[in-house]
């Protein structure tokens, strides 16, 4: 049923990292390119990767993947080949735009420090002295990456809930979705009413809590939504009108936002879940999440680099293309890679 999962990853990332470069020229102060009721792509993408996170992750559950087995599968899948993706990029990357102020022992652990707290998400968005530090967005080299110490959180969450058997009961789930999902809305709501900035960080853990929440929700009653069938197109329709006459007609409050990401996740949804003949071509594209998550910000910073007067819609008609051929370079290296070891290992076996 989840074929067509990897591309529609793939759309979410590439329109992460549409909104990123349409900004990144002039900075994280201004509007991305297509916001939508004043919420950035990546906004409402960064919501969708980790909805869809929620639907694997009870998926793994109702398999019996739980605990250790459940931990460890998400750790080696991502957290080896985010650690060699980093490593590799800083060998690219600092030849070319980098600037060593301090001695060689200094300036070793240095990199060393960093590789370490991006790859195991205790700083993923920590700046690497010397290299583009004239860059005018935040994150330099990593970008969106911020988001998986959040989701190691969440994901660490679920075990225990699941360990005091809270997720046996798919009526638990929907309430606490609910619960989460409400607290966001109202929390945000007296924030930008009082201008309360202090609360920032809980507000995006909240955000992200409820978008892996209804994933979590979506999956534990996947039976009642599948049985929309065709029906179901209307949930998106429904949820735009909500926040357009919420947006256009009545003063502003925090449901614009949740209506147009319910929006996006339930699009999601009916993307992987529709039977039609129109969305084969969808189905089992390989999976480049995690490659294109890391490749994709250096890759704009360094076209940006290279060629300054690059602008919002210029920068992503280029970086965005070249992004693309350099995600699937790399995961088909890593693939072959793959292979050559699985191959090669039994004759090393046999000849020793």
């Amino acid at each position: 049923m989840l074929s067509r999962m990897n591309a529609v990853r793939f759309f979410v990332i590439f329109a992460m990292m549409f909104g990123y470069a349409s900004t990144m020229s002039l900075g994280p102060e201004f509007p991305e390119n297509l916001a939508l009721y004043g919420y950035d792509p990546s906004w409402h993408a960064i919501q969708v990767l980790f909805f869809l996170s929620g639907l694997l992750a009870y998926r793994s559950i109702e398999k019996g993947h739980t605990g250790l087995k459940y931990l460890s599968s998400r750790f080696l899948r991502n957290i080896p080949l985010l650690g060699f993706l980093t490593v590799a990029i800083l060998f690219i990357l600092f030849p070319l735009f980098g600037t060593a102020n301090d001695s060689g022992l200094d300036f070793w652990a240095r990199i060393i420090k960093y590789v370490m707290l991006t790859t195991f998400c205790i700083d993923p968005s920590m700046r690497v002295q010397g290299l583009m530090d004239d860059a005018k967005y935040m994150c330099l080299v990593q970008g969106g990456l911020w988001t998986l110490r959040i989701g190691i959180i969440i994901h660490l969450a679920i075990v225990g809930a699941n360990f005091v058997k809270l997720l046996s009961n798919r009526l638990v789930i929907l309430m606490g979705t609910v619960f989460v999902t409400v607290a966001y809305a109202l929390l945000g709501y007296i924030a930008a009413k009082k201008g309360l900035t202090d609360i920032d960080n809980i507000l995006t853990v909240l955000r992200l809590t409820y978008a892996f929440g209804i994933g979590v929700c979506v999956w534990a009653y996947k039976d009642k939504m599948l049985s929309l069938g065709r029906y179901g197109w209307t949930m998106p329709l429904v949820f735009f009108a909500i926040a357009s006459l919420n947006y256009f007609f009545f003063t502003w409050t925090t449901l614009i936002e949740v209506n147009s990401t319910f929006m996006f996740l339930s699009l999601a949804w009916l993307l992987l879940t529709t039977q039609s003949k129109a969305l084969d071509l969808l189905k089992n594209w390989t999976n480049t999440t995690m490659v294109m998550m890391v490749i994709g910000w250096p890759t704009i910073q360094a076209l940006l680099l290279i060629y300054p007067e690059l602008g919002r819609w210029t920068l992503p008609l280029y970086a965005l293309p070249t992004m693309v051929v350099l995600t699937y370079i790399t995961t088909w290296s890593l693939e072959e890679t793959k292979k050559f070891r699985a191959n090669r290992l039994p004759l090393l076996v046999k000849t020793h």
